[in-house]
């Protein structure tokens, strides 16, 4: 990775609060060429801890959470991932609904753990106008989202599955990776 690539990454932790999971691989998915003659595929994912989003100032303050508490009763508009939670989201190559994929997590700290789907965004996203936009928007109508309970602590996990692909079934090696949910 170069250092432009990795001083990007790093600015784009920074402003979003994710965690980049190392990409998902499938071989032998797209018809083998000169440049890619293993025919790899990648699905790249990224695991968001909760609450998100937040934004803070200097003095450590959340200016969403006191805009928040200006709105009526719907304070969720602003919440897409609750305190205790992790998000893990994977955008598969393919065909929109030819997919399986599932996320297994290890919270360190509190030595819990479990599986989950991935599902479409419009299935799983709260009702809101986030959800509307996102959903409506082509860049985004692929990605796959789970919302997990994992609690605070160092959460481990592991996003795997199949897709299909130009009449192929391809099976992605799992991306992996570290959240710090605090």
């Amino acid at each position: 990775m170069t250092p432009a690539v990795a001083d990007a990454l790093a600015a784009l932790q920074k402003i979003t609060g994710t965690t980049l999971l190392s990409p998902a691989l499938s071989p032998l998915c797209a018809t083998p060429t000169a440049d890619n003659p293993l025919g790899l595929v990648t699905a790249p994912a990224v695991a968001v801890p909760g609450p998100w989003p937040t934004v803070k100032t200097n003095n450590n303050v959340d200016m969403l959470r006191g805009l928040a508490d200006l709105l009526p009763a719907d304070n969720d508009l602003l919440t897409a991932i609750d305190d205790d939670q992790t998000a893990f989201a994977l955008v598969p190559p393919g065909e929109p609904g030819a997919d399986k994929f599932r996320v297994a997590w290890f919270n360190t700290s509190t030595l819990k753990g479990g599986m989950a789907d991935l599902k479409p965004l419009s299935e799983v996203a709260a009702s809101s106008p986030l959800k509307q936009l996102l959903t409506a928007t082509e860049s985004f109508h692929g990605i796959r989202l789970a919302r997990v309970q994992t609690g605070k602590g160092t959460i481990l996990s592991a996003v795997f599955g199949t897709t299909t692909k130009a009449g192929r079934t391809c099976f992605f090696l799992p991306a992996l990776g570290t959240v710090n949910n605090q």
